[in-house]
């Protein structure tokens, strides 16, 4: 089974780098600022609704990335307000409609000034309720899968920066490191956020098995999985989607 290792020094340290992100927030912004030109009271509230659990690396890096831009322009007085789907651990399917009314109660004195949906799920969630809950609110979109481009279509008030979920880079790094690999498993769950991985792993399958044969373990329990994979031979790499 191929596993790569890094000893300490082979590689310059990684600094977190959120260009989407910046000029994400630059398009808040604006809107922002055309409030505050008209004399609204220096308080503008900001809700972010992340799809994720609250802990996930890339939420808090997102969060801290937000705040520290929003820092640069104390005059708007923007105040963030962080909601989390967690569509993982609460995968109940009235979890959309409790979280809704949940919303609406919070923000009822006070509407926020713009919403930000981080994830597919939590633009999903937003666009389903243009209508009736925050209406006519601006919306940016944070980490969104391209194949979601067209619920952003008729939404005037809604913008962002696409990005691109691909798993054929990977396997081209992998081979490209070890050419001895002639076989991948890819890894996968069985949760809403893991069928997203699914559905891009499907969509590559023939241009990955002109390369090396494909395996998929998707949805194992944890012992399962590291039953089979301590079985595979020396020629087998794994590279989990999500899990």
């Amino acid at each position: 089974m191929f596993c790569l290792r890094v000893r300490r020094g082979q590689l310059p340290p990684l600094r977190p780098r959120l260009p989407t992100l910046r000029i994400t927030t630059c398009a808040l912004l604006l809107s922002l600022s055309s409030f505050a030109w008209a004399g609204e009271k220096n308080r503008q509230k900001v809700v972010v609704l992340y799809s994720h659990d609250r802990l996930l690396p890339a939420n808090v890096k997102i969060d801290a990335a937000l705040r520290a831009e929003f820092e640069q322009r104390p005059e708007l007085g923007i105040e963030t307000h962080a909601e989390f789907l967690d569509v993982i651990s609460f995968p109940s399917p009235d979890r959309d409609s409790a979280l809704e009314g949940y919303l609406r109660v919070r923000y009822s004195d006070e509407g926020p000034r713009a919403i930000i949906a981080v994830g597919d799920p939590a633009l999903r969630f937003f666009e389903d309720r243009r209508q009736s809950l925050f209406k006519g609110v601006p919306l940016v979109v944070v980490g969104i899968n391209r194949k979601n481009e067209m619920l952003l279509e008729n939404d005037p008030l809604a913008t962002g920066i696409m990005q691109s979920f691909r798993v054929e880079p990977t396997v081209d790094a992998m081979m490209n490191l070890r050419p001895e690999v002639k076989r991948v498993i890819l890894v996968a769950g069985s949760s809403e956020f893991d069928d997203l991985w699914n559905a891009v792993a499907d969509s590559e399958t023939d241009r990955l098995a002109g390369k090396m044969t494909v395996g998929y373990w998707k949805g194992l329990p944890h012992p399962d999985l590291m039953s089979k994979a301590a079985a595979l031979p020396d020629d087998t790499a794994i590279l989990y989607l999500s899990y």
